[in-house]
């Protein structure tokens, strides 16, 4: 049952990464000039081993490969995500990397400089009109989450720096490190 619910779940991620690959013909680019290379995927939460194999149209999973592996990415799924989501991120941080490492790096920045057309693609199933109205929502949702969380962000900084006094002011920070290396010298 665990194999029937892997590879349905493979089969769906496949299938949704070249449809979404076939909106952006740079990312087909990029991944056609890794075509014939093996990374081998362990995830330890939960546990989980995957060969991803970057072809012409897209990526394909497999459980198993004759070959070895080109390069070999451990971590927890957390991890893996954490990399994914942030362009400035590593695998260093609670991933292991082996074999080609310039590989791992060039699938990730293929995958994160993949630039669906989403409204594009909603448009073939419901419409133009309607889309574009959902683009518009999302647009909106999307500016007020962003400016929401800068507000919140902005408020917790002036309530432990002015209100509780936990952090000292940036000047009085400032003023230590002058101070510090006043005495260093």
């Amino acid at each position: 049952m665990k194999d029937l619910f892997n590879d349905g779940l493979k089969t769906v991620l496949e299938v949704a990464i070249k449809v979404a690959c076939k909106r952006d013909p740079a990312t087909l680019r990029r991944l056609a000039r890794l075509d014939g290379k093996v990374i081998e995927v362990r995830m330890t939460a939960p546990s989980l081993q995957l060969f991803v194999l970057p072809v012409s149209d897209g990526l394909e999973f497999d459980n198993q490969h004759p070959l070895a592996a080109d390069c070999c990415i451990e971590g927890g799924a957390s991890d893996f995500l954490e990399v994914l989501l942030d362009e400035q991120k590593t695998f260093s941080s609670g991933t292991r990397l082996s074999g080609d490492t310039q590989l791992a790096i060039d699938l990730k920045n293929c995958l994160q400089k993949l630039d669906i057309d989403w409204e594009g693609l909603l448009a073939d199933g419901i419409g133009d009109l309607a889309a574009h109205q959902f683009a518009e929502i999302f647009r909106a949702g999307r500016d007020y989450a962003r400016q929401s969380t800068d507000a919140l962000l902005d408020d917790v900084d002036d309530y432990l720096h002015e209100e509780v006094r936990l952090l000292p002011p940036e000047a009085e920070l400032q003023q230590f490190y002058d101070q510090v290396d006043q005495l260093r010298l």
